[in-house]
């Protein structure tokens, strides 16, 4: 093999998003160590993340943090201790990047540039001598024994574009992302990477993302939003509700709890999923039906299309009145009880047809990969093929909408960067 000739990296980190970035910051901090990534940029899905903007943790407790992880909650306890979400916010803030906070706890850059946060971590990657090379995509990953060279080695092929290169490193950090966004380079070569090193690879499906409908009136709608509603979810016995804003797309519906609500749903068979949206949640039957007949009082003579936009944004209004069979030119005076309870039924369940949820192109995280059951969730090493360690979205650990994904990066990323140095420390002094 030659390794005479060819150098031996202390430490190989693949991936450069947040994970790979903090793991890299940690890891400099104690041993030489080389990060590695398809791209040209360093971060490129951070780039993305909070609509540009980078939503990069939540100012919740630490143990509010715990409940706001859908997968694998647990397994994550070591790593959020090592990084809370205030360490991290105090490490943005030393690197130069005023924070603020905004509603629901998310903390986002000042600026409102994700860029920021990318320029930051590059920054201070290039401070503790990290080596960044881009446009190296990692194609094969092979444990290998070298006579007389201690430790089992990984032999990493890379492709450069040019042709393939081969580094030899003592430890590894795979940080390759998930199947989210895959023109960010996240396309799932790091779990099959991991496969062909012993690890189980979860099924993996998107999550917090939109629902596609079967709603023939969603393309007049496109771009509405909504705020103050709720929507239901209802499969077999089992109902979740989430209260907030919504948006409709060309396809279907969006927003923060269309988002919450697929994290709950993905993975689960949905072929029998009923939604609907309660538009007046504030309100019950009865407080409706007296309204109506406050507003019958005032103005007995206006139309029932006049009446209606009153309770809804105006682009509803004809849906309501073809769903509900009703005509809207006619006096509000002449809406017989039965019209009125179909309006109110409406309000308070409005259909929505179910298709399926979005796929990966549109998926701010995916639910699923490598299993936790193989991962020490103390150091983030695999407990399969020691001196390979992982971080990040490539884990079987995903989190609601809220900034609470990225910290997860983050924190792992560090304890994984963290522990890979350390071990090799303790090695190198054993060895003396």
């Amino acid at each position: 093999m030659g390794n005479d000739k060819m150098p031996i990296l202390p430490l190989a980190i693949i991936g450069m998003g947040a994970a790979g970035s903090m793991a890299g910051i940690a890891a400099g901090k104690l041993v030489d160590t080389a990060l590695f990534d398809g791209n040209e940029k360093l971060g490129k899905k951070i780039y993305i993340t909070g609509k540009g903007r980078c939503n990069l943790t939540n100012t919740v407790s630490m143990d509010l943090f715990q409940k706001n992880v859908t997968r694998n909650p647990k397994f994550l306890y070591s790593a959020f201790h090592a990084m809370t979400n205030r360490d991290l916010m105090a490490f943005f803030e030393a690197e130069g990047v005023p924070l603020k906070e905004e509603r629901g706890g998310r903390v986002f850059p000042s600026s409102d540039h994700a860029s920021d946060i990318n320029r930051a971590l590059e920054s201070c990657l290039k401070e503790e001598g990290v080596s960044l090379r881009k446009n190296c995509r990692l194609r094969a990953l092979d444990r290998v024994e070298e006579p007389g060279q201690g430790p089992h080695l990984f032999k990493l092929t890379f492709d450069r574009g040019r042709g393939e290169r081969t580094v030899y490193a003592r430890k590894v950090i795979l940080a390759t992302g998930g199947l989210s966004y895959p023109s960010t380079g996240s396309r799932g070569e790091g779990h099959d990477l991991a496969r062909k090193l012993g690890h189980r690879v979860t099924p993996m499906t998107p999550s917090l993302v939109a629902f596609r409908l079967g709603d023939p009136w969603i393309p007049s709608i496109q771009g509405l939003s909504l705020r103050h509603v709720s929507l239901e979810a209802r499969l077999g016995k089992k109902t979740w509700t989430e209260f907030g804003e919504a948006l409709f797309t060309d396809r279907g519906i969006s927003g923060p709890i269309v988002l919450t609500l697929s994290s709950l749903l993905s993975g689960k068979d949905l072929d029998k999923l009923d939604l609907s949206l309660d538009f007046k949640p504030a309100l019950d039957r009865m407080a409706l039906s007296q309204r109506l007949k406050r507003e019958r009082d005032q103005g007995p003579n206006r139309s029932l299309k006049t009446l209606f936009s009153s309770f809804l944004p105006k682009s509803l209004v004809p849906i309501f009145l073809d769903l509900g069979e009703m005509e809207g030119d006619k006096p509000f005076h002449q809406m017989t009880l039965e019209e009125e309870g179909r309006f109110i039924d409406l309000l308070k369940a409005f259909p929505l047809t179910f298709s399926r949820l979005e796929g990966f192109n549109q998926a701010v995280v995916t639910r699923g990969g490598i299993s936790v059951k193989e991962i020490n969730p103390s150091t983030m090493e695999s407990k399969i093929c020691p001196g390979l360690y992982f971080a990040g979205e490539i884990m079987d650990v995903d989190a609601m909408t809220g900034g609470f994904n990225l910290q997860i990066a983050f924190s792992t990323g560090y304890l994984a960067g963290l522990s890979a140095g350390q071990s090799l420390i303790d090695e190198d002094q054993e060895e003396i």
